[in-house]
């Protein structure tokens, strides 16, 4: 039995070591954005140590990677790839944590998914098929910080500051809210221009206890929330989420139907808003809405978190063609997911803006008003005053006079003879 048991050990020994001999390359794939099977974004070099490779790499257009010991002939082999690539083994080990041991595993056995840097830049890997593991060397900042919560906004005076919580990615505090705009900064600077390139808000309605995406934003804009109170405040530093948490926070019951609106007005989060309406008759909702341009979709429900599309699409209506576009005075049939192949609506250069939407859960239809502010009651001749033609979908045709036909000027009908 003894001699049965040496023979098992030498066998793992040997399949262990040829393992590791076998890995004679080791490539980085997806931070140079190419996502390529042929052609690796770096190669990391062996070490004094068998097994173990170690590099610099630099994140210059993603932040995410894996790593793989073999390059394929063609472009997208992803298939003949699949041995020789390895991953996260769990959704939670996505997000690399700076100096920290991440584990290794081979893509079979493996999420479908890639590891995730919290900064772009160039950063050394060390990774070691002896102990399953990867290592991405970064530093963090000492504190996250955010300014307005207290309703002051004073150059290189935050009004709250996150700790950062050693061994993970997360900043902390505790924060008393008394005014409603605020944004989180990475750094402070001397100057206001400066400032705004460290400016983190989350888009769409601030929701107390629920993950909130984050966005950096260059044009002054804030994040805005409707309950203000205390809140232990969490930054995720990697993943780029927020959470203001309550203990006393209980969400009021629904008491009304409504639509909701998510997309690119609210980093496309299924638990979170840019829009919404409430049910003005049976199956029949109604309300303003801004919007952006780029793309949006409609439910009458949110997922429970950030990417829960399950529940979110379960209670989406889609339009007839993906990217339908939507306008001043447009109307377009709407379908319940899963009947039709499409997704989203889409709002083009020239037509953001508020709107009062219907959506009728009837007779299946999604209706845009014209642009909320824009008077169209008065029909008069057009004059040669400098001011901007709108067409009937409101979309802006500049100040010089257009063809022949019925446009929008001063907020009026005008006919251009």
């Amino acid at each position: 039995m003894k001699r049965n048991l040496l023979k098992s050990l030498f066998v793992t020994l040997v399949l262990v070591f040829t393992a590791i001999a076998a890995q004679a390359q080791c490539y980085i794939i997806g931070n140079d954005g190419k996502w390529l099977t042929n052609e690796a974004g770096a190669e990391l070099q062996p070490t004094t140590e068998e097994g173990v490779y170690e590099g610099d790499v630099v994140f210059d257009d993603s932040q995410y990677f894996f790593v793989c010991t073999k390059l394929m002939e063609n472009a997208y082999d992803w298939d003949e790839l699949l041995p020789y690539r390895y991953n996260p083994g769990t959704t939670e080990e996505i997000s690399i944590v700076y100096n920290k041991p991440s584990k290794l595993t081979p893509a079979m056995e493996a999420t479908n998914s890639s590891y995730m840097v919290a900064d772009l830049g160039t950063h050394k890997i060390r990774v070691d098929f002896n102990a399953m593991t990867v290592t991405v060397d970064g530093t963090y900042p000492e504190h996250i910080y955010m300014m307005g919560t207290d309703d002051k906004w004073t150059l290189g005076v935050p009004s709250a500051t996150l700790n950062h919580v050693e061994g993970t990615n997360l900043y902390k505090a505790k924060v008393e809210f008394t005014a409603n705009y605020f944004a989180f900064f990475k750094q402070m600077a001397d100057t206001w221009e400066e400032q705004e390139l460290y400016r983190w808000i989350v888009k769409g309605e601030v929701l107390p206890n629920t993950e909130l995406s984050l966005v950096k934003v260059l044009d002054g804009s804030s994040s805005y929330i409707n309950r203000l109170g205390t809140y232990e405040v969490t930054f995720d530093y990697c993943n780029n989420t927020a959470m203001l948490y309550d203990e006393t926070y209980v969400p009021e019951p629904e008491t009304e139907k409504l639509i909701y609106f998510i997309g690119d007005g609210n980093s496309w989060t299924t638990n979170t808003y840019f829009g919404k309406i409430p049910e003005v008759s049976d199956g029949v909702y109604e309300g303003q809405v801004k919007f952006e341009v780029g793309y949006f979709a409609i439910g009458t429900k949110l997922g429970n978190t950030t990417n829960d599309w399950d529940t979110f699409n379960a209670h989406r209506f889609c339009p007839q063609a993906d990217g339908e576009p939507m306008g001043a005075y447009s109307e377009s049939p709407i379908f319940t997911y899963g009947d039709i192949s499409s997704n989203a609506f889409q709002i083009k250069t020239g037509n953001e803006g508020e709107y009062v939407v219907t959506v009728d859960t009837n007779e299946m239809k999604i209706k845009f008003s014209g642009l909320v502010g824009i008077s169209i009651t008065n029909i008069t001749s057009a004059s040669d005053n400098i001011t901007n033609y709108y067409d009937l979908t409101g979309r802006n045709l500049g100040t010089k006079k257009p063809a022949k036909g019925l446009y929008i000027k001063d907020g009026k009908k005008v006919v251009v003879k």
